[in-house]
């Protein structure tokens, strides 16, 4: 494993990284400011197996509450009370362990080495669901390439993500949201053409590598 620094701009949030044999894509922004948008962009350029989860927010608008759904990356949603891992109530919004640690748990489980794992997103309402957290961490630790969205707060979990040591992190704002995909793509395939290390593969050549900055260190450990 290698140490490297790298200097692109100032969208990414995260300077320093260790290279490792996939390293994950992390992405990190306001609400509603596109990190979903952004990664359907990426991902749809992209011929892997897509696994992972999406959850999705409806409001009814009998009550004026809401309700996140969890769905698997890719397929049909459902929309039932056994797929609801969380809540906005009056007092604030809840989140439903048991629903995290079961179905969410789920949608990490036995994926084929080489695929591309979606989480989307990851937040503060499975703070206190333990197995799918420990599936999170432990799915960014793995053989597959992650890409997520990641909430802000400061919870242990979300801090623990954010740092991992295999991941780059973007911050996604509204002045840079309409060239931050093409500015991750490049810099995949530059890490890509420097130490092979993606299994992000594109569906055409027509992306330009951008050269980085780059230094490394003897091997750690």
């Amino acid at each position: 494993m290698l140490y490297g620094l790298i200097a692109t701009d100032t969208s990414i949030t995260k300077a320093i990284i260790y290279w490792s044999n996939d390293m994950n894509i992390l992405i990190i922004g306001e609400i509603g400011v596109g990190k979903s948008t952004l990664l359907r962009e990426l991902l749809g350029q992209s011929q892997s197996q897509i696994f992972g989860f999406r959850t999705e927010k409806t409001d009814d608008p009998n009550t004026g509450l809401s309700k996140i759904y969890i769905h698997p990356a890719l397929g049909k949603a459902m929309y039932s009370e056994i797929n609801v891992v969380g809540k906005a109530t009056p007092q604030g919004a809840i989140g439903f362990p048991s629903v995290f640690n079961n179905l969410g748990t789920k949608y990490l489980k036995s994926i084929p080495d080489g695929s591309i794992v979606l989480m989307d997103e990851l937040g503060y309402l499975e703070s206190n669901a333990v197995d799918f957290c420990d599936a999170v961490l432990r799915t960014l630790d793995g053989p597959n390439q992650v890409f997520a969205a990641v909430r802000r707060e400061e919870t242990p979990f979300l801090q623990t993500v954010r740092g991992h040591r295999d991941a780059l992190v973007y911050r996604i704002t509204t002045e840079n949201r309409s060239t931050l995909c093409k500015q991750i793509l490049f810099d995949i395939q530059s890490c890509t053409m420097l130490h092979g290390s993606f299994r992000f593969r594109f569906e055409s050549g027509n992306q330009s590598p951008r050269v980085l900055r780059h230094k490394t260190s003897a091997p750690l450990g």
